[in-house]
């Protein structure tokens, strides 16, 4: 079915991780973070770690991005917590396969069935996919929800406090500094006050330097926020922001994502369907692809 690489380490060894996997039908390798070794074993799948003691526990997961012999492998990350922070490091190296220690070891498993899963393949030769998709009807939207935020986030004395510290903030900065304004924007993300990280990310999408990395995470506030209409318009004028056929490849798949959420399936089926047959092995697309083709054939029953 397909060869995964595990980086072994006390985790893999105490959830059975490479036993689990072989259950499954996959071929097995497991070893140290040695590169050469890992592209010796050409798998489809590299599991490791990051280890938050090291000085840059990036490093290993940056070694294994710009080595051409690996191009086009997914990666699975695992760490004891991943914080937005940590996400959004994750999400520059292009990468959208991770899950905390706790994590069910099922889903780790399914995780791989849908990078490797030819059911995915066929599915696809029965539908037509496009780039771009109509946009979503009122009546598909679901009714608004209110965010989910720790109660004493709720008083006005909380959002005044933080509206007065972005306002100290912004005394010292100039509009076009889009590192510091998009950074802090990621602390209040990371914090859960996605109203706030979303006016610092649209403040930050004035830097021509950070618009396209802004417009993407501003989107990503407005679905946490359930506006996922707007969510849709931030990623869709990221898109038109780039010339990189990665990045809008990102943005029609937070398109697809943002649907999906909708309940707007076969459009979300389309987007995702144009994401799996530029890069097959593009995050959760595949996993996605099936569970929304196994939810529109039950419906038709």
């Amino acid at each position: 079915m397909g060869k995964i690489y595990i980086v072994d380490d006390g985790f893999t060894k105490q959830v059975g991780l490479a036993g689990l996997y072989q259950k499954a039908g996959y071929e097995v390798v497991t070893g140290g973070p040695d590169a050469a070794a890992i592209v010796a074993a050409k798998p489809g799948i590299i599991v490791t770690d990051i280890d938050a003691k090291n000085a840059n526990p990036m490093h290993f997961l940056e070694e294994l991005k710009g080595n051409p012999a690996l191009k086009g492998v997914e990666i699975f990350v695992y760490a004891e917590k991943i914080d937005v922070s940590l996400e959004v490091k994750l999400r520059k190296l292009k990468l959208s396969s991770y899950f905390t220690k706790d994590t069910n070891t099922e889903f780790i498993v399914n995780s791989a069935k849908g990078v490797f899963n030819p059911v995915v393949e066929e599915e696809m030769q029965e539908e037509q996919f496009y780039g771009q998709a109509a946009a979503p009807a009122a009546s598909h939207a679901p009714a608004a929800a209110s965010s989910a935020t720790p109660e004493d986030m709720d008083t006005d004395s909380f959002k005044k406090m933080f509206a007065d510290f972005s306002e100290k903030v912004h005394e010292h900065l100039g509009e076009n500094d889009g590192e510091t304004i998009y950074n802090l924007g990621v602390s209040y993300m990371d914090m859960g006050l996605h109203e706030q990280a979303l006016a610092e990310f649209e403040r930050a999408a004035s830097d021509p330097n950070y618009r396209v990395e802004a417009l993407s995470m501003a989107g990503v506030c407005l679905r946490h926020l359930k506006k996922h209409k707007e969510a849709i318009e931030r990623f869709k004028a990221g898109a038109q922001s780039t010339q990189d056929p990665v990045q809008v490849m990102g943005f029609r798949y937070e398109i697809g994502v943002t649907l999906q959420e909708m309940g707007m399936l076969k459009e979300a089926f389309n987007f995702l369907g144009a994401v799996y047959k530029t890069d097959k092995t593009y995050r959760d697309a595949a996993t996605r692809l099936v569970t929304i083709n196994n939810t529109l054939k039950a419906a038709q029953k």
